[in-house]
C-alpha cells in the first residue's frame, strides 16, 4: 500500500497508487489518499529546531534547562547529572535515558505542552544513565516542539505549515484536527495496519491508537500526507 510520485527536470513522470487504502472495506488507494506519517513528523521538529539554531536563538550544545530559562521557564528531569548536562542534541538523538511511557500517547486527557514540560516530565523515571544508551523517546521531541513554539511566537503546527508545507506546495499534507479525525473519511485517509508475528497477517490499528493526542504532534503526530 503506497502512492508514489517521481519528478524529473521539474516534470511529474510517474504518479501512481498501489494497494488498498482499507483492506477490510475494499477501498483502493489513489494518488489523493492521505497516509499517516507517524514518527516521520520528527523530521519537521528537527528542521524547525535547526532553523532556530541558525537564527541564533540557541545552539545544539546548549543545555535544555538553560534554553527554557531564557524564556523564564524552570524545568527539570530525574537525575542531577542529566539536569546539568542534557543538551538539545541529546534530546533529538535519544540519549536522555528517560523512560518512554508510550501508553500515555493515546491517553484521553488533553494537556498542553507547557503543562507536560513543567509538571509531568519531572516525574518520568530514569531507565538508563544519561548518554549511556540509545533509548528511543517520543516525549523529548514534544519538548523540542514546545521550544519551537516559545521562540517562534506561534504554535508548532502553524510554524511547520508556514515554513515547510506552504512554501513547498504540500497542499495534501496537514495536521488533522479532532473534528476531521472524528469524521474520518475512509476514502481520503488510509487505514494503518500492524504486521503480525507471522510476518503475513495484517491487523488494523484501532482508531483510539491512531488518535495520538495533539500535544504530541512534534513527535508522533496526526500528520497525514498524500
Amino acid at each position: 500500500l503506497f502512492a508514489i510520485s517521481a519528478v524529473q527536470d521539474g516534470k511529474v513522470v510517474l504518479n501512481r497508487a498501489y494497494g488498498k487504502a482499507n483492506r477490510d472495506k475494499d477501498i483502493d488507494a489513489t494518488t489523493n489518499t492521505r497516509f499517516s506519517i507517524g514518527s516521520i513528523s520528527k523530521e519537521f521538529t528537527g528542521y524547525m529546531a535547526g532553523k532556530q539554531v541558525r537564527e541564533g536563538h540557541y545552539r545544539w550544545q546548549d543545555k535544555i534547562t538553560d534554553i527554557f530559562a531564557k524564556k523564564g521557564i524552570k524545568m527539570s528531569m530525574q537525575g542531577d547529572f542529566r539536569n546539568r548536562t542534557c543538551t538539545l542534541e541529546d534530546a533529538l538523538t535519544h540519549r536522555t535515558g528517560i523512560k518512554m511511557y508510550d501508553w500515555l500517547l493515546t491517553d484521553d486527557r488533553e494537556i498542553s505542552r507547557a503543562e507536560w514540560v513543567t509538571k509531568f516530565l519531572p516525574l518520568f523515571q530514569e531507565e538508563y544513565e544519561m548518554r549511556s544508551y540509545f533509548y528511543y523517546n517520543n516525549w523529548f521531541y514534544t519538548l523540542v516542539g514546545y521550544l519551537v513554539e516559545l521562540f517562534g511566537g506561534k504554535s508548532f503546527e502553524e510554524q511547520v505549515k508556514e515554513t515547510v508545507f506552504d512554501p513547498l506546495g504540500m497542499t495534501q499534507t496537514c495536521f488533522v484536527s479532532d473534528k476531521e479525525f472524528d469524521e474520518f473519511d475512509d476514502k481520503e485517509f488510509a487505514q494503518p495496519y500492524n504486521e503480525g508475528q507471522d510476518r503475513k497477517t495484517l491487523y488494523p490499528v484501532p482508531r483510539k491508537a491512531m488518535k495520538t493526542i495533539s500535544m504530541h504532534n512534534p513527535a508522533r503526530s496526526r500528520v497525514y500526507s498524500g
